[in-house]
């Protein structure tokens, strides 16, 4: 009863994406390339993502804070986003793994496509 009451009020998870917890940095990396496509600037009426507008072809360390403290919105795919950014934040050396530049090393607050491979395929350490 105590959990319906939570759940009315929106305080519960959306039941369906509650075991990100358990996903290794790699399913996350992957999850986020998965819906890459989707949060570019061509999806202009998908104000629910990840896009950084100055910089499409990048997702940006703030447009995943800034999903993360949106509110459970009923639509699963934009809730399993918000799950998903929550997640990623409490792994700041995912986050850090992810920003670093490839070659260089440096971290400029931008995710591009390449660096969500480099992690997945494991060629940068988190």
């Amino acid at each position: 009863m105590l959990s319906n009451l939570m759940s009315l009020l929106g305080f519960a998870r959306p039941p369906m994406f509650s075991s990100l917890s358990t996903k290794s940095n790699e399913q996350l990396a992957q999850m986020l390339l998965n819906n890459f496509g989707a949060f570019s600037l061509d999806n202009s009426d998908n104000f629910d993502n990840f896009d950084d507008s100055s910089v499409p072809e990048y997702v940006s360390l703030d447009s995943i804070r800034s999903m993360a403290k949106r509110d459970w919105t009923g639509d699963p795919l934009i809730d399993q986003n918000i799950l998903l950014a929550k997640e990623l934040l409490k792994r700041p050396a995912l986050l850090r793994g992810l920003d670093q530049h490839g070659v260089t090393g440096a971290r400029d607050g931008l995710i591009s496509w390449q660096d969500l491979v480099s992690v997945i395929r494991g060629h940068t350490h988190v």
